[in-house]
């Protein structure tokens, strides 16, 4: 790109943030989900002055809102409050006084929404605009459920929250997205003039499921030439363009990086921090229950505590740290179909005595630990830095079928060495015992789940 093209470009660019500013302006003033988006972001400000006590009787509030709905218009939910003598009838109120109180209701599953998907659905459905979504799956084990604009404007509001709490404002829109699942932005690829593709668009996409050499080169050099308000991504694709970028000596600097839908381990921090030479941020959200919490790399999780209640459930059996356990959320936005103590499929892990305002990492997904015999678990994710030290590879994925074997399905166009095989093989036999087995294949691709993610550790034990 020569000088002129790209001082057309900074004036386009200029142009349209002027634009996103006043159309930002324009639509809270003229459009009611725009006033309700607004009004729940300024709440976070409002939540984070208050006092530790406040903040607790805030979150009581919002759960009994919920626990009271549930009760008169969820059967599942007023069976289980009859049964546990919370009320008599779903007449009657609930007004718990302490947040340890909801340690009395069962969890909810994956499975139990499927057994029960009828009966957790408000008596009220036809007349919330509810429309149904599901999880992507990626264990296996698929969720469906019902959500509402109600649960729309909890979500946008915390992650516009999120986002002005890292410096950028609402009306920041010039961003790059790397993404994968069709649902949400198609399959887009990278635009061939970036300035004709400005005149058009107000920001640039990319399928994460259709990333090369080819579209990273690309890629790399719309980065040298745009200062994107963020980037947005797949931990797991922000990382395979960060390996590049630094890989080439191909110098970048961008504003903010945030990463998402995968957990981001430090190995993939230190790689994308190191690369776009700015600030990086780890987004973590689902699509049963929206924004959860976010953290800047190396800093505890925030949660954001008015879209969804958190409990992490102690697990003694994990093998590097006791203070860890299963991820439990309350989405309070989502009057349709209450998930109350939902299982998400994650675990975290905390310092010292867990609250309920942050905690410290997440630490995998519950399918995501290898499992010995002595009941102990391994966190797989932590075992990635082995396969991602070897640059022959394209992607990975290591398959616990059994207590003793490991399959590692290869995604590359040359074989491994023998030295570099082993090496791998003697770390996981310290892990697993000496009579754990191997199987390495090579394979054509890794199959993507239905929202456009790679899974790179799976136990099937």
């Amino acid at each position: 790109m020569n000088i002129l093209d790209k001082k057309i470009l900074s004036v386009i660019l200029k142009l349209k943030r002027i634009l996103f500013f006043f159309s930002y302006h324009v639509g809270v003033k003229l459009k009611t989900r725009n006033r309700l988006v607004n009004k729940k972001t300024c709440e976070y400000e409002f939540f984070e002055s208050l006092s530790s006590d406040l903040k607790t009787e805030f979150i009581l509030e919002k759960i009994n809102l919920l626990l009271n709905y549930a009760n008169k218009h969820v059967a599942y939910y007023s069976k289980i409050f009859v049964d546990l003598g919370w009320v008599d009838s779903k007449d009657c109120d609930i007004n718990i006084k302490s947040l340890r109180k909801l340690n009395e209701l069962p969890i909810l599953t994956k499975k139990l929404i499927r057994e029960n998907f009828k009966d957790l659905q408000s008596d009220e459905i036809e007349n919330l605009n509810a429309y149904k979504n599901s999880s992507g799956g990626s264990t296996g084990e698929k969720a469906v459920f019902f959500q509402n604009d109600s649960y729309k404007i909890g979500h946008t509001s915390a992650y516009n929250a999120f986002l002005k709490k890292i410096g950028l404002k609402p009306w920041s829109k010039n961003f790059l997205l790397l993404w994968g699942s069709p649902d949400d932005i198609g399959k887009p690829t990278l635009p061939k003039n970036i300035i004709k593709h400005y005149l058009f668009n107000n920001h640039v996409l990319l399928n994460a499921s259709d990333i090369d050499d080819a579209q990273l080169e690309k890629l790399s050099r719309i980065l040298q030439v745009v200062s994107f308000d963020y980037i947005r991504g797949y931990s797991q694709s922000l990382f395979l363009l960060a390996r590049y970028i630094n890989k080439n000596n191909i110098h970048i600097k961008q504003n903010i990086v945030i990463s998402t839908a995968t957990n981001l381990t430090n190995e993939m921090a230190i790689e994308i921090s190191q690369a776009f030479n700015c600030e990086l941020y780890d987004f973590y959200g689902s699509r049963e229950v929206g924004a959860i919490s976010y953290s800047k790399f190396d800093q505890n999780n925030n949660i954001f505590c008015l879209n969804n209640f958190v409990e992490l459930l102690q697990d003694y059996d994990s093998y590097n740290d006791l203070n860890s356990g299963k991820i439990l959320t309350t989405n309070l936005n989502n009057f349709v179909m209450p998930l109350i103590r939902y299982d998400i499929g994650d675990n975290a892990s905390w310092r010292g005595k867990f609250n309920y305002y942050n905690f410290d990492k997440i630490t995998g997904r519950s399918s995501s630990f290898f499992k010995l015999k002595n009941g102990k678990r391994v966190d797989g994710l932590s075992l990635n830095h082995l396969m991602n030290e070897l640059d022959e590879i394209q992607y990975f994925q290591i398959i616990q079928e059994d207590y003793d074997l490991i399959k590692f399905k290869i995604v590359s166009d040359n074989k491994i060495n023998s030295v570099k095989i082993s090496n791998i093989e003697n770390v996981f036999s310290r892990i697993f015992g000496e009579t754990c087995s191997f199987l390495w294949e090579y394979i054509d691709e890794i199959p993507l789940t239905s929202s456009g993610k790679r899974i790179y550790i799976i136990s099937k034990i």
